[in-house]
């Protein structure tokens, strides 16, 4: 179930996770956030224009489904780095 606070709370599990000793205040923590929302941020842009009447619900499911693809991508390549990396 989704909180009522569905980013804020991403972002607080997402820093928890990735950064616990990195200090609220300090920049890196600022950046990190910055970039965090500003991601939400186009998110909710492209829904926003795909509810318009202008976009066809078929068009829409297109836009959504190639921004799982651009994030499935991503995850992959993420992953891939990390192995090596190891």
């Amino acid at each position: 179930m989704l909180s009522n606070e569905p980013i804020k709370s991403a972002w607080q599990s997402f820093a928890e996770k990735t950064m616990p000793q990195v200090p609220v205040n300090s920049p890196q923590y600022r950046h990190m956030k910055n970039a965090f929302f500003s991601g939400a941020f186009v998110v909710i842009t492209i829904a926003e224009q795909i509810g318009n009447d202008e976009i066809s619900e078929d068009r829409g499911v297109e836009i959504l489904e190639s921004i799982k693809q651009d994030v499935d991508s991503y995850i992959r390549d993420l992953k891939k780095r990390q192995v090596e990396k190891n």
